[in-house]
């Protein structure tokens, strides 16, 4: 690896839990031919070892960092048919202010714009291209067919042609990115096709859960990157699969992977690189709450019980506990690998949504996930009932609500909430 990757990566999982975390799903690609500086196309950050070598180690932290927040963005799932150039230039103005308070260090002549605090992509986007489709209509051209030559200036004017040198994937190479550093390209799947609709959801769930996951570390670490992180899943929603489908994507992000040189990574070997492919082995506990205080009726939970043996069926976990909780534990099903998972209705009383975490703590069960089935009406968090006994857990945790968002009572808001 290089050096200055190397060196970067270290400094981020001490500095910035949250940000490494990301990065180290991520293959790292060494690819000077077609990447002057730095880009992502969602699975991999393609690197050129000249221009990370010239940049100082903070530096480099900075641009893994700032191709780690494209893919936390979405960046490369919503460029949706705009100019390559623009859109890239109004993705880096949305997240280098963000880069920047977060304590990163990025290169100089970075774009950045105070006017566009807290604006997304799109709404950037229209707005640095109103100068340039008034300039083409007083040259006689439209926009599609700019011809200007200058570089991306501090005020959001710049060249909006998207032609130019084509990478071997076929997306525009970084010399015609519209940003001096750090380019996001379109996502692509494992053998570099890229997206379509159905593969451009399956990586929003992969993404968001990636993300997730990053927030439970860097919380894990006695830090916390919360709002960033849902600003990312804001940012990502519009997912119109269901429930069952998103809990299944979620889930699998869970699974335990190893890396193999039997299988090399398809995608990468038309550049001539043999990568090793991920190995996913069987994961292990997984936690099922329902909440039974009249929450859900016998219909639905018929309905779920299929979902979740079906999902079980795939994921593999080692074991999975069943926990019936009104306003305190009622019952606990265990259910070994090949079990079918049955739900039936325990309890029927108030809501409390701390026992099942607490239950967890003093058994000593530690999920790859806990997913939690309820209508969303109660508090969890230490200020709620029981709150004496809890502590935020460091897993994954997906709340189904049918209802509303549960309320978060002495604490940040924690796992991903998902509607049914």
């Amino acid at each position: 690896m290089n050096v200055q990757i190397a060196k970067a990566r270290q400094r981020m999982i001490a500095d910035h839990p949250f940000y490494a975390c990301l990065l180290y799903r991520l293959q790292l690609v060494e690819d000077a031919a077609n990447t002057p500086t730095m880009a992502t196309d969602g699975k991999s950050i393609f690197f050129n070892p000249a221009w990370v070598d010239s940049l100082t180690v903070p530096e480099v932290a900075g641009v893994l960092a700032h191709e780690c927040a494209h893919i936390g963005y979405g960046h490369h799932l919503r460029k949706d048919g705009r100019d390559h150039k623009l859109w890239n230039q109004a993705c880096d103005y949305a997240i280098n202010e963000g880069l920047i308070k977060a304590g990163f260090t990025l290169p100089d002549d970075g774009l950045f714009n105070r006017k566009y605090r807290d604006w997304a992509a799109e709404r950037i986007y229209s707005d640095i291209n109103k100068p340039q489709q008034d300039e083409d209509e007083q040259d006689g051209k439209g926009a599609d067919g700019a011809d200007s030559s200058s570089d991306q200036s501090q005020d959001g004017e710049g060249d909006s042609d998207s032609e130019g040198p084509q990478s071997d994937s076929g997306a525009p190479s970084q010399s015609d990115s519209g940003v001096p550093w750090g380019e996001v390209r379109d996502g692509v799947d494992e053998d570099g096709e890229l997206l379509d609709e159905s593969g451009k959801a399956e990586e929003q769930r992969s993404v968001a859960a990636a993300v997730n996951q990053a927030a439970q570390a860097e919380r894990k670490a006695g830090q916390g990157s919360l709002g960033q992180a849902r600003d990312m899943i804001d940012s990502l929603k519009g997912d119109s699969q269901p429930w069952n489908e998103i809990l299944r994507d979620a889930l699998r992000d869970s699974v335990v992977t190893d890396q193999t040189y039997s299988r090399p990574n398809r995608r990468l070997l038309s550049r001539g690189l043999v990568l090793p492919s991920n190995v996913t082995e069987p994961t292990g506990e997984l936690v099922v709450a329902v909440d039974t205080s009249c929450s859900l009726d016998d219909h639905e939970l018929s309905i779920i019980s299929h979902h979740i043996d079906d999902i079980v069926a795939d994921i593999k976990p080692t074991k999975v506990y069943v926990v019936y909780c009104d306003f305190t534990i009622n019952h606990v099903d265990e259910f070994d690998r090949g079990d079918d998972i049955v739900l039936k209705m325990h309890g029927g009383g108030g809501t409390a949504f701390n026992p099942p975490f607490n239950w967890c703590e003093h058994n000593d069960v530690n999920p790859n996930a806990l997913v939690y089935f309820t209508d969303g009406l109660a508090d969890v968090g230490p200020n709620a009932y029981y709150g004496e006994k809890f502590s935020v857990p460091d897993y994954p945790v997906f709340w189904l609500t049918n209802f509303t968002d549960p309320q978060f009572d002495g604490c940040e808001q924690f796992g991903e909430i998902i509607k049914i």
